[in-house]
């Protein structure tokens, strides 16, 4: 069975529930909260925060205003052509404090 990334753009804050369903089944989800306003975006990313941690997965921002959140058994690889490069750059919450 293929596994299915879900992208959601929520234009309210109930959403995130449907969002949290998701992530619970096992499927990665990428937020679009570029129509939000700041407040709310805070608010959704607070919430999809917490039903990371609590599943054990991970969240990486793609630009400030749109986020992909992983189960645990999901890891993204950032495009390379080489083989060796290619287990270097996996994106990760935390990719920041690699540099």
């Amino acid at each position: 069975k293929p596994i299915r990334v879900v992208l959601i753009a929520p234009i309210e804050y109930n959403q995130v529930q449907a969002i949290a369903d998701y992530l619970r089944n096992m499927q990665p989800v990428i937020v679009n909260m570029e129509d939000l306003e700041k407040e709310l975006a805070k608010r959704i990313m607070d919430f999809l925060s917490g039903t990371a941690y609590a599943i054990s997965g991970t969240m990486q921002k793609i630009n400030p205003n749109i986020v992909m959140v992983l189960p645990h058994n999901f890891s993204v690889l950032i495009g390379s052509t080489e083989k060796d490069d290619a287990k270097k750059d996996y994106l990760t919450w935390n990719n920041a404090s690699k540099s």
